[in-house]
């Protein structure tokens, strides 16, 4: 195997921390705009209450937030892969 083609554990710690960061930008931003009111008007018509929304985008952040705690790292990437997915089920559904 070619060495010039593995990262050293230096590299794949930088790379994993901006994935990190700019998983963790998107997820807030998602988030917060949970608590605009434009937003409201989505998830009823959807067939959500407004408690749900606002859980949801607290859910998002936390997530966000906990993907730099790297003992729990793996817990909040779950989390967010099923709030990942239940959105997609959601939009499956409704079209």
């Amino acid at each position: 195997m070619d060495s010039s083609l593995i990262m050293s554990k230096n590299v794949q710690k930088r790379l994993a921390f901006i994935l990190s960061l700019v998983l963790a930008f998107f997820f807030i931003l998602s988030g917060l705009m949970k608590f605009h009111p434009l937003s409201l008007s989505y998830f009823e018509s959807s067939g959500f209450s407004a408690a749900f929304m606002k859980t949801v985008g607290v859910l998002e952040m936390t997530g966000a937030l906990g993907l730099f705690y790297s003992k729990w790292r793996s817990f909040f990437v779950f989390l967010l892969m099923m709030i990942v997915i239940g959105a997609m089920a959601v939009c499956l559904v409704l079209k």
